[in-house]
């Protein structure tokens, strides 16, 4: 068969080539696959007899034969040009690679296997021969096949060894094998029989389950069951002459049961001097593993000793780098740099040979690499120059099982759903397999003082138990997987983790969690997660505790300097603002009245970062705490908005000449609460109306903007607190107009919904017109995600609001039907407006949902147990929940019971209970408002 070039486009014609190749291969019997995605790679194939897989690249077409060679006219082949020099570093690492060159015109395709030796480089292009006695055919299939049976009966550094190579590996050597690179020692499950401690060890490490189980109970006999011979049961290596045997026991015990005991004395086992290295190195490990980096670095540095091989001293100095650059300041990362150095001058000359001294060189190489060793310097002159080719070459060479994912061409496998750093929080189902792999790839990455390999694996750990606790909702598991998070996740994975965690967990399990955390030995990488964590619970976090927190938040922020422009760590340094003063509004009132004395007191506020989190976290302070401040300060010296903020509280006469000026930025949060004067809010008003005339009229133009300040909503708020100055057309206006993005309007949509008492029963028909366009126009098909949010539920629930009940009945009816989103905005409306008959609809709701109609129907049947609308058990299942559930079902039981004693609501059976369950219960907010009310309602009596 021939094909015309000239019918066939370039990819055509490559497509035409590879079912070609893949067709002769396939007459082998082989299998073959299409690598998805193609990282330069065309084919996947392997023998069916041996998983021996390699990789094939297919070049089609007359332009790939154009540079020929002779000999005495003789055609020798062809040259294959490259200007690709990621294809050269791809097809020479990892799984054999052959090219193909396929020629349409003559249907023959020819191939070499590409090698280093083959290559020939000039400047910036390669070539390789191929040669043309070399068919693509059956009577070349052996030669094929004998490449792949060399390339693979070599030492392997990945997957299971068939035979161990004991043989082959000193006797001092075995152990730190056995811990780095235990495919290596560890034979074939297949091939068991009379095995050495030290292979007992490897398998251990590897986590293999077939022994796992046999050791799972601790079995003073081995099992009848084991269809293998294992020389001694779990008791026997615990009482061991041969250390291996202890080692194994005291891994197993570690790796299957969390029990660190036997490892944290494996030491007084030791007897050699690779025993006592291999001892401390453990014990290191699990001190990692617990955040005490003191003990871990004690117990290595006290390892060091004459007897130590130069590897095994150069394990040590690694494991130390990795722990000094864990403490994270300047000295111990000046001598992490020096250390890994030490260990680098050592294992670079024996990576080609032991493969140990391969993954501590790729550990060498991150570590100095990270501390801007001098090493790295681009220095030709320098021999020892580590260059950045040098450094990656090293990593990826590590015989690590991560790294095995990644190296070499793209035959290596894509990361599985196991593996993959995008796991979604979702159900889905994990093998044990997957889960014993990744425990044993961490424990090996640590023992190698490979700090980044360590926490990947952790961190999908934590994700895997994460996903599996998702699904059982077991809050004791949750928080299990949440320290994992904390300490290893990405910052926003880690915030939708907490998120969730809040609607399992109770209050008391979080406070519980949060009181184990340190915050003075907590790693640098973990802080952002921790400082998240706390954050999201300050409300229901004890006095004393937030006290204990309020302080050390003030020193970190004086000792990073934070407040002046001197400091760029400014993530963190706003996060631990926020925290301070989430921490402060849940103390008592003289803590509250020592934040403020200590923010007024401060130097000059210059950061412009953490400007707007400082001051917010002002505003969160009552104003009344404000007025006993009676230090002086200068204002002048401090950025904007943080000297606004503080003079606005401070300064009488501050607000009124900003407003008075039209400054509108300087009421920051407009509420019943705001006192203003009649001429300030004429002033105020007159510049809202502007801003929301302008923008209806930019959006006529099509030119769109954002108001930002809500300025619609606190113009609606100033005509329920001053009636003179009403200017509902203008909303209403604003609500019609088509080209305004749906979510803009949200805002006042949710106000109107709140505040809809507030109306009389002609202005509900008026808004009620405006709002039934919005509850039937669905948002934009294109946009960013915020632009394409779909309003409508709350905009059916303002509708829902607004209209007398036989209508609003009917309005509900129909959002029980479309969803979980209007159901929950169902309850919404039910809340403002209880009636007893949707009591089982919320029971029923809770049974058999998740997420927000959960909270939305707690919600609602919390209004109906203060006023006596349901039953007894419903009434018990409130309570129960109120004082022992999960954070966010308490948090919205207690609200709803805060807003009926606030706004006065008719009362039940039931009511003074539960306003004592909120009290004990609920948020510091919470208590804050009850407390107020008592306070307000005991002045009114003894008036």
């Amino acid at each position: 068969m021939t094909n015309d070039v000239n019918t066939l486009n370039s990819n055509s014609l490559g497509s035409v080539g590879e079912n070609v190749v893949k067709g002769i291969f396939l007459k082998f019997g082989w299998t073959v696959s299409k690598p998805d995605p193609d990282f330069g790679i065309d084919l996947e194939v392997s023998p069916k007899d041996r998983h021996y897989p390699f990789a094939v690249q297919v070049k089609s077409g007359q332009s790939f034969f154009r540079r020929p060679k002779y000999k005495d006219q003789k055609l020798l082949g062809w040259w294959y040009r490259s200007n690709k020099p990621n294809h050269h570093k791809q097809w020479t690492n990892g799984a054999p690679v052959l090219l193909v060159l396929y020629d349409n015109d003559k249907d023959a395709a020819y191939w070499v296997h590409v090698t280093e030796s083959k290559i020939e480089e000039h400047s910036a292009v390669w070539k390789i021969f191929v040669p043309v006695e070399q068919t693509l055919d059956k009577n070349h299939q052996n030669e094929i096949q004998q490449i792949l049976y060399e390339f693979y009966s070599q030492p392997p550094t990945s997957g299971m060894s068939w035979n161990n190579n004991l043989e082959t590996i000193t006797r001092n050597d075995q152990i730190r094998h056995a811990l780095l690179t235990p495919r290596i020692i560890a034979p074939h499950p297949n091939n068991y029989h009379d095995l050495s401690g030290i292979e007992i060890l490897a398998i251990h490490v590897l986590m293999r389950e077939e022994l796992d189980q046999a050791w799972y109970y601790d079995d003073k006999e081995i099992p009848a069951y084991l269809p293998f011979p294992i020389p001694k049961s779990f008791s026997q290596a615990c009482d061991s002459d041969d250390w291996s045997w202890n080692a194994a026991a005291a891994i197993h015990k570690y790796l299957c049961h969390g029990d660190s005991t036997l490892i944290l004395n494996i030491d007084t086992k030791a007897v050699t001097a690779d025993e006592k290295v291999a001892s401390a190195i453990l014990k290191s490990v699990v001190y990692i593993d617990d955040d005490k980096y003191d003990e871990a670095k004690n117990c290595v540095e006290n390892a060091h000793s004459t007897p130590n091989s130069e590897l095994d001293e150069a394990w040590l100095y690694i494991q130390e780098a990795r722990i000094y650059l864990a403490l994270k300041n300047k000295d111990s990362i000046s001598t992490a740099s020096q250390k890994a150095y030490h260990a680098y001058r050592i294992v670079s000359k024996y990576a080609k040979y032991d493969h140990t001294a391969e993954a501590l060189l790729a550990s060498c190489s991150r570590i100095l690499w990270r501390t801007n060793n001098p090493l790295f310097a681009s220095n030709r002159d320098n021999a020892n120059s580590l260059t950045l080719e040098n450094h990656i070459t090293a990593i990826d060479s590590a015989p690590q099982w991560w790294q095995e994912m990644k190296t070499g061409s793209a035959l290596q496998r894509q990361f599985d759903q196991y593996y993959s750093s995008t796991i979604s929080y979702q159900k889905i189902t994990f093998h044990n397999s997957a889960k014993r792999e990744l425990v044993s790839s961490s424990f090996i990455a640590s023992c190698s003082a490979n700090d980044y390999d360590w926490r990947e694996s952790k961190r999908i750990l934590g994700q895997i138990f994460y996903s599996i606790t998702y699904e059982n909702r077991d809050e004791n598991k949750m928080l299990y997987a949440i320290d994992y998070l904390r300490r290893f996740d990405n910052n926003n994975q880690f915030k939708n983790a907490i998120n969730i965690a809040l609607r399992i967990c109770s209050s008391q399990k979080l406070i519980q969690y949060a009181k184990s955390i340190d915050l003075s030995t907590v790693q640098d990488i973990e802080l952002n997660n921790t400082l998240d964590y706390l954050c999201a619970i300050a409300a229901v976090l004890p006095q004393k505790y937030t006290q204990h927190i309020i302080h050390w938040c003030k020193q970190w922020i004086n000792n990073n300097d934070i407040l002046t422009s001197n400091s760029s760590d400014f993530i963190r340094g706003k996060k631990v603002i926020q925290l301070m003063f989430s921490c402060a509004q849940s103390a008592d009132k003289a803590t509250l009245k020592r934040v403020a004395s200590w923010t007024y007191s401060t130097p000059a506020i210059t950061n412009t970062a953490i400007a707007d989190a400082f001051a917010d976290g002002i505003r969160k302070i009552p104003s009344e705490i404000w007025h006993g401040v009676v230090q002086t300060r200068n204002l002048d010296n401090d950025c904007y908005p943080v000297r606004e903020t503080l003079a606005s509280l401070t300064k009488t006469d501050f607000l009124h000449n900003h407003l008075m000026n039209g400054e509108i930025e300087y009421l920051f949060n407009l509420d019943f609460e705001t006192n203003l004067t009649a001429e300030e809010a004429t002033v105020v008003q007159g510049k809202l109306i502007e801003i929301v005339s302008d923008t209806i009229s930019s959006a006529k133009r099509g030119v769109y903007t954002v108001g930002g300040l809500q300025t619609e909503v606190a113009l609606f708020l100033l005509g329920r607190i001053y009636p003179f100055l009403q200017n509902d057309s203008l909303l209403m206006n604003f609500l019609d107009e088509t080209k305004i993005l749906p979510h803009e309007k949200e805002p006042l949509i949710t106000r109107l919904f709140w505040l809809n008492k507030l109306l009389t029963d002609s202005e509900k028909r008026q808004w009620a017109k405006h709002i039934e366009l919005l509850s039937a126009t669905p948002p934009p098909k294109f946009g960013f995600p915020e632009e394409l949010k779909d309003i409508r539920p709350q905009a059916m629930r303002t509708l829902a609001a607004l209209k007398l009940e036989e209508e609003r009945t009917s309005i509900l009816r129909t959002m029980f039907t479309l969803g979980s989103e209007y159901a929950s905005a169902a309850f919404d409306v039910l809340s403002l407006f209880p009636q007893q008959q949707y009591v089982p609809y919320a029971r029923f709701a809770i049974a058999n949902s998740e997420d927000d109609i959960v909270l939305a129907a707690y919600h609602f049947l919390a209004v109906c147990a203060y006023r006596g609308l349901c039953d007894e058990d419903t009434y018990k299942a409130i309570t129960e929940q109120a004082s022992h559930g999960a954070y966010k079902v308490q948090s919205s039981i207690c609200s709803a019971i805060c807003k009926q004693v606030e706004n006065s609501a008719p009362q039940g059976e039931w009511s003074t209970s539960l306003v004592r369950i909120a009290k004990r219960a609920g948020s510091s907010s919470i208590k804050w408002r009850l407390n107020h009310i008592d306070e307000e309602s005991a002045r009114r009596q003894n008036r």
